[in-house]
């Protein structure tokens, strides 16, 4: 009932970017045991399908969507529900009975577990679209930090949905390192780093992108180019 959501700025050319990244690594490692080099590649298609592979597998093995796209068959785990002081939670990965019982004894709702149409798996999911609003009704009645606390008490996995001015904040993006500090000259504030980890060897640090023809010298003297040869390229506005 709603437009699809527009895609963040470098989601796809990110991962594509570290599947480029494994490629040229995988070529060199052959490169090394075989002596012969490879042409790599990949793109944004390929990593935007991979990323949705489970579903797009699904219709590539004839699966019929037509329950998928029934509103009626929700589920409830994989719904996001709005408490009242307008956050937003997810139910992540309840999958169990318990699970079930757990969560509806925390939400205060012990009647849900004796309606018939919510008795099990099976029925919650034929009655997707009642079970969901019965579930949002309760949690819509609690805040946020109170619900996350009951949830996390009984061992609920109920997650709070993060917003980007929480991120400098957040106690997990700090203890794994994932924003790091930068040299003035690369940029005044921490930057985000990139997820390829390596136990014993060490990032390379950000450096400042170079200026238009910064390195053009250097790399035609690499090339063979003597600094004559340099000198008469620049007179000539060449480089």
């Amino acid at each position: 009932g709603a437009p699809p959501a527009p895609a963040l700025a470098g989601m796809g050319d990110h991962p594509t970017a570290v599947s480029l990244y494994a490629s040229i690594m995988t070529a060199l490692l052959r490169r090394e045991r075989t002596g012969e080099g490879a042409f790599v590649h990949t793109s944004l298609l390929a990593n935007g399908l991979w990323s949705a592979s489970c579903m797009a597998q699904a219709r590539f093995s004839e699966a019929d969507f037509s329950t998928y796209r029934n509103p009626a068959w929700g589920t409830y785990p994989h719904t996001a529900y709005e408490t009242a002081d307008g956050r937003w939670v997810s139910l992540s990965m309840l999958r169990t009975e318990e699970d079930f019982d757990r969560l509806m004894l925390t939400l205060g709702a012990p009647e849900l577990l004796a309606d018939e149409r919510f008795s099990d798996t099976e029925h919650r999911l034929l009655n997707g679209s009642a079970f969901i609003a019965e579930v949002g009704a309760r949690i819509a009645q609690h805040e946020s930090a109170a619900l996350l606390q009951s949830c996390s008490e009984a061992g609920l996995n109920v997650v709070l949905l993060a917003r980007f001015e929480e991120l400098p904040d957040d106690p997990q993006i700090q203890a794994n390192s994932m924003v790091v500090p930068r040299p003035p000259e690369v940029s005044p504030y921490p930057l985000v780093d990139h997820p390829v980890n390596v136990r014993g060897l060490k990032r390379a640090p950000a450096a400042k992108a170079p200026e238009l023809g910064e390195h053009s010298e250097a790399i035609l003297q690499e090339l063979g180019y003597s600094s004559e040869d340099v000198a008469g390229l620049k007179a000539q506005g060449i480089i």
